[in-house]
């Protein structure tokens, strides 16, 4: 064997030996980095306001989560309608795996992010919007 294909064999195998070498590397989601509980049950809300038309706030088994719309949901930001939410299945995790729809017009609303709040964070909502 030559000189060249050795090299070329060396060089493949230390490129290998570095690849193992290095620590596994988790994928995030597209949307940021994914958030510690930031599941819920749809079945487990209490009680849900909106917070002008972009913003749901939802209890949750005594956690409060805010559900950011990508747009204006017409009807959210003067109270006039009510949201429902339409889980893929009952857990929901990413905004992909939610549809809102209001209950009279019938407009679909797209979740852009799911967020938990903190105890600290729900406890200085204003009351217009704690749900």
């Amino acid at each position: 064997m030559s000189i060249i294909p050795r090299l070329a064999v060396a060089a493949g195998l230390a490129a290998l030996a570095a690849a193992v070498a290095l620590p596994a590397v988790e994928a995030q989601p597209s949307g940021g980095p994914q958030r510690a509980g930031a599941c819920f049950r749809v079945s487990q809300i209490t009680n849900m306001k909106a917070a002008g038309a972009r913003i749901i706030y939802a209890r949750v088994s005594g956690r409060v989560f805010r559900i950011d719309l990508q747009s204006d949901c017409e009807g959210l930001g003067d109270g006039s309608d009510v949201p429902i939410l339409s889980p893929v299945e009952d857990e929901v995790c990413t905004p992909l795996e939610l549809t809102i729809t209001l209950r009279d017009t019938h407009q679909r609303c797209i979740a852009q992010d799911i967020v938990r709040l903190s105890d600290d964070e729900a406890a200085a909502l204003p009351k217009s919007v704690a749900p």
